[in-house]
């Protein structure tokens, strides 16, 4: 009695073409999830991005500068930080400029109803632009600060100014994961062409 040993198979790797298209697929996901991220921070946690327009700046941010500012309270800005702010009630143009100086007011409240007396603590922030001669012509107060810059990327916003960039983010999301959608249609599709001959 003869016993037939199966002869071991050689062991192959996966397949190139099954390497690219999970790099693909990974590198669509995150893509899709960064923007998502992304779009949700700017819309609903405070985060702006923004494209600079003007040099008042420079060097530290020339125009076509890209840059990303977070929230956090007015208590935390300090000299030398580059803070994010509305510059008026009737247009609402935000400004990037550096804080200078810092003042803090306290003001007592008397109750003449209940005798007591409470203190309100107010911070104001003073601005200028790094390439501005004088500085900005109102203190920053709590109601038009809107945050910190968090970090920027140079030349980015001129290309990317022209648009509204939440509606951009969307868009590119909304394309790559159509992209993604239709590329792993695709492969099913070749999967079952191929089992069925």
């Amino acid at each position: 009695m003869h016993l037939a040993i199966p002869r071991p198979r050689a062991l192959r790797g996966p397949r190139p073409r099954t390497v690219l298209a999970f790099a693909a697929a990974l590198v669509a996901g995150l893509a899709v999830g960064g923007l998502l991220v992304a779009v949700i921070a700017t819309r609903f946690l405070g985060y702006h991005i923004l494209a600079v327009e003007s040099d008042s700046m420079a060097p530290a941010l020339r125009r076509g500068d890209l840059i990303v500012t977070r929230p956090v309270p007015i208590t935390e800005a300090n000299v030398g930080d580059t803070v994010l702010y509305d510059e008026g009630t009737q247009v609402h143009l935000l400004v990037a400029h550096r804080v200078i100086s810092v003042v803090n007011l306290n003001t007592n409240i008397h109750d003449s109803r209940t005798g007591k007396t409470t203190t309100e603590h107010t911070r104001l922030l003073r601005t200028q632009g790094d390439a501005n001669p004088q500085p900005d012509g109102q203190v920053v107060d709590a109601s038009r600060f809107r945050g910190v810059l968090w970090f920027y990327v140079p030349h980015v916003g001129a290309v990317l100014g022209a648009w509204n960039f939440q509606q951009t983010l969307l868009a590119i999301a909304a394309l790559t994961a159509l992209a993604w959608v239709a590329y792993e249609v695709r492969s099913l599709w070749r999967r079952r062409r191929a089992a069925r001959g």
